[in-house]
């Protein structure tokens, strides 16, 4: 489906989402949404196929590395890596800033007493420890091997535009824990979106990837895993508090991670497949 029609389709979805009664403006909304988004992730499936003839054979996992790696022939098709970074940098403030702003408005009819200060300084905490790991690993490191490919746009076009999409929804659904739990009386699902949303933002972005590639995909998996059960602890705690807990988890990630990142960095440099091949507890590229 070319882009353009893509386009019409979510102008009409979303237009007739403002003349319909609800539910239905949020379907409309999911599917335009969800269009745009299988478009942006799939246009590129077929990109090379011949017309008319038969399917080439689907290079292995090491030739498509290899061939994302290559620098463009054409000159006028290499992407500036700097400028692409910058960018992306200022839509991820830009999210950021919905949790700034859902901390600042779950405060805003709440009474001035201890718990409420400390829901505000956790959120706000949260939220510079989440931009902290994104512009302390994440961001370089995303940089480092688009620089190293030459600016090819397959690589740029998976590192950003397809690596993106999920730590975008990933830090909406942070906001959105935020609000919820430090609004007053928070639903079940609140401390879920909270958890979540951070684990599947340190998974995106592949900011778990510094410092703990040396052993494997499972210290990873654990954290991530860790993540997402510090919800667990809502019974035990009020939901100010696990705001509390899960900044405080960020702020040791941030740490961990800026700890390792001149040595993680200092490796794509040399071998850029380490960003996709992490290494095995021996030392073994995973191919």
């Amino acid at each position: 489906m070319g882009g353009r029609r893509v386009r019409a389709l979510s102008t009409v979805a979303f237009t007739a989402s403002a003349f319909v009664p609800g539910p239905w403006p949020y379907v409309l909304w999911a599917l335009a949404l969800l269009q745009e988004v299988g478009h942006l992730l799939l246009r590129g499936a077929d990109r090379g196929r011949p017309r008319g003839g038969e399917r080439p054979a689907r290079p292995d996992r090491a030739e498509r590395f290899r061939m994302m790696l290559r620098q463009p022939e054409d000159p006028a098709r290499r992407v500036d890596a700097a400028h692409l970074a910058e960018r992306f940098g200022q839509i991820v403030i830009v999210l950021l800033g919905e949790v700034v702003v859902a901390v600042a408005a779950s405060a805003v009819d709440e009474d001035r007493h201890a718990q409420y200060w400390l829901g505000l300084s956790a959120g706000l905490v949260l939220a510079a420890a989440v931009r902290w790991i994104y512009f302390t690993a994440s961001a370089p490191a995303s940089q480092s091997v688009l620089r190293a490919s030459g600016g090819n746009p397959t690589m740029a076009y998976g590192l950003y535009a397809g690596g993106h999409l999920s730590s975008a929804f990933a830090l909406l659904c942070v906001a959105m824990g935020v609000s919820l739990a430090l609004g007053g009386e928070a639903p079940p699902p609140a401390v879920w979106f909270l958890t979540g949303g951070f684990a599947a933002y340190l998974q995106s972005t592949r900011s778990l990837s510094t410092g703990l590639t040396r052993f494997g995909p499972l210290p990873r998996l654990a954290v991530v895993a860790i993540t997402v059960c510090l919800a667990f602890l809502e019974p035990l705690v009020s939901t100010t508090g696990l705001v509390l807990i899960v900044a405080a988890w960020a702020v040791a990630i941030a740490a961990y991670v800026t700890w390792h990142a001149p040595e993680h960095l200092k490796n794509i440099a040399a071998d850029p497949t380490v960003y996709f091949r992490p290494s095995t507890p021996e030392g073994r590229k995973v191919e």
